[in-house]
């Protein structure tokens, strides 16, 4: 860690990055907004409240209030001010009575700077729009505040009568409106210069951590609604980041060139600083679950999420500095933070199929793509407002890219495990870019259908295999290939009368070749019972196939259900002959003789072991 905090904010200077930063805040004026509402009916019914039109609709504002917000250069610092009115928002029915936001009051929120509150002209306080994306676009006069979540305030809270009803995501809300300064139009100077301090591969280099949200939110309860008939819960987790290496990275859209992306720095050659179309942020999560015998079993899998702007909030631990708050741009930069919420990361405008991501090194191309599916350099769905959004996927059903959870899963006892990981282009530290959190859940069963109700236990660096070896005591091994790396969390269990339970969970990190074959060696004379395969819940539908030969047990994938990266899944077997420590391998589709290991194996019937803990110790149940 000391290299990353050392001279992190002379090297932003040296490299020319945020040159300049006005002295103070200045007072701003919004003026001619237009609101984009996407609110979810069946998350609306499952606290108890029906919908009263369409789900998506406009909202624009009227003369005469106020909603103001204090800039320091074009980074916006928070909203103040009396309020603004629109029309056209929800009509809501709570049982017997009516919330009518026909005409409605937008003005700052109380809890945070950057939040909004949605009240009635009555002043009730109905709803909060939070953790949205405010950003200027560089040389404009427009504020945009980009996929804010909508969430039940006070008022609306009391109505429903639903516990933790203020958690639960009601849908999404974009804005745009018009900059004034002392009553007339005007655009802001820019906070930072243009000149991001891209990685060189020796002292400035990329280092994202994953850090813990006070507002995390583990799913979108849009995608619980639409899981319900098919008894999953999607989850989309909220997901924060601090940038800790004192290089910048990009932060592009999909389908960039520098004629589409209106931030996408051009080298001079046609292409985008410092990678090309094939970097930016993508963020994917995976769901575990913790089996009463021991065995981690991977429940639920997503696509990738396509990051898009960062907010670039400052720090919130005070030996980082980010020179340029609250800058949103196509550059996370050294030093700030950003947030992803549950909104975003579960809106189908940024999601696409994981087979498309190359992890390492962390590169993607729309070619191809489901943004260009016949690779014509063209975009095949080009949306109504194209301004952040340059381009949607072609997809059918968001929820094929969401983890989907089997809800006797998340019913069930058993210990559930929310992993978040962020993968960013020439990143030094691969593990601290991920993060576990357990996950603590109940039911409740008011409104029309109830609502799963999510809180945070723990949050923890790094990758869920190894959360749960290390409260065995274990460190998973790293197998690095140099063009991607596995882990591999083995034991051995001594279940008495002369028997051992071996257990191999393997996590295939960011190794593109993938794993088609796993396979164990075995000692002269072993019997060998009980074999089992985990694996990747509702991927793996014929499992791989058992082969046992003499001098080893092994297993092999079915041509479409190959260890890819990003996945886990764990072989059991049990042995009549105590550990000791052997080779286990590793091949790839088409290979044989690729990566190996050293793991507790059976040994032979006449061999000679000394016995090192392996086989009863705590630290290996």
């Amino acid at each position: 860690m000391s290299r990353q905090r050392t001279s992190l904010l002379a090297l932003l200077l040296a490299a020319g990055a945020c040159l300049t930063a006005p002295a103070q805040a200045e007072t701003w004026a919004l003026d001619a907004a237009a609101m984009t509402w996407r609110l979810d009916a069946d998350a609306l019914a499952g606290v108890g409240a029906e919908l009263a039109g369409e789900s998506n609709f406009s909202a624009d504002s009227q003369a005469g209030g106020t909603l103001t917000l204090d800039l320091n250069g074009d980074a916006v610092r928070k909203f103040t001010g009396a309020g603004l009115v629109f029309t056209g928002g929800p009509r809501l029915r709570i049982g017997d009575r009516t919330v009518d936001l026909g005409s409605f009051l937008l003005r700052a929120a109380p809890e945070r700077p950057l939040d909004l509150a949605v009240s009635d002209l009555a002043g009730n306080d109905l709803l909060r729009l939070r953790l949205g994306h405010h950003w200027i676009p560089n040389g404009t006069s427009t504020l945009r505040s980009d996929v804010m979540d909508v969430r039940a305030g006070p008022a609306l809270a009391a109505m429903l009568r639903v516990d933790g009803v203020d958690s639960v995501l009601l849908g999404s809300v974009t804005m745009a409106g018009r900059l004034l300064l002392d009553g007339a139009e005007a655009t802001p100077k820019a906070l930072c210069s243009a000149n991001p301090a891209w990685p060189d591969g020796e002292d400035v280099f990329v280092d994202l951590l994953m850090i813990p949200d006070p507002q995390f939110n583990p799913v979108s309860e849009r995608q619980i609604a639409l899981g319900r008939d098919r008894g999953v819960v999607y989850m989309a987790p909220t997901a924060r980041f601090r940038m800790i290496g004192p290089a910048d990275t990009p932060w592009y859209s999909r389908f960039v060139t520098p004629d589409l992306d209106l931030d996408c720095i051009d080298d001079g050659s046609g292409s985008c600083e410092p990678y090309g179309e094939s970097a930016g942020g993508y963020l994917v999560w995976s769901v575990y679950r913790l089996r009463d015998d021991g065995v981690v079993e991977q429940v639920g899998l997503s696509g990738i999420k396509h990051a898009f702007n960062s907010v670039n909030e400052p720090s919130s631990d005070p030996d980082f500095d980010c020179p340029c708050p609250f800058r949103s741009s196509r550059v996370a930069v050294s030093g700030c933070e950003d947030l992803y919420s549950a909104s975003t990361n579960s809106d189908p405008r940024f999601m696409g199929p994981r087979d498309e991501l190359e992890a390492f090194p962390v590169a993607w191309e729309s070619c191809g793509s489901v943004f260009d599916l016949d690779c014509d350099g063209v975009c095949d769905r080009v949306p109504r407002n194209p301004f952040l959004w340059q381009c949607e996927p072609v997809i059918d059903d968001v929820t094929d890219f969401l983890p989907a959870v089997d809800e006797a899963v998340v019913a069930s006892a058993d210990r559930l495990f929310v992993e978040s990981w962020y993968l960013v282009r020439d990143d030094v530290d691969l593990f601290n870019s991920m993060s576990t959190i357990e996950l603590d859940r109940t039911f409740n069963p008011s409104g029309q259908s109830g609502v799963w109700v999510f809180e945070e236990r723990e949050f923890g660096i790094g990758p869920a295999i190894s959360r749960i070896a290390a409260e065995g005591g274990r460190e998973p091994t790293e197998v690095d290939s140099g063009g991607g790396r596995l882990l591999v969390d083995a034991r051995a269990v001594d279940l008495g009368d002369g028997w051992t339970r071996y257990v191999y969970s393997i996590m295939n990190v960011d190794y593109d070749p993938q794993v088609s074959r796993f396979s164990v060696s075995l000692g002269d004379q072993v019997v060998v019972r009980n074999p089992a395969f985990i694996g990747v819940a509702g991927r793996s539908t014929t499992g791989w196939l058992l082969e046992q030969n003499a001098g080893e047990i092994a297993w092999s994938a079915p041509s479409d259900e190959t260890l890819d990266w990003g996945t886990m899944m764990t072989f059991v077997f049990e042995a009549d002959q105590p550990p000791t420590t052997g080779a286990i391998g590793f091949d790839s589709p088409g290979e044989q003789g690729g990566l190996s290991s050293q793991a507790p194996r059976p040994r032979s019937g006449g061999e000679l072991i000394l016995r090192s803990g392996f086989e009863a110790s705590d630290a290996n149940r």
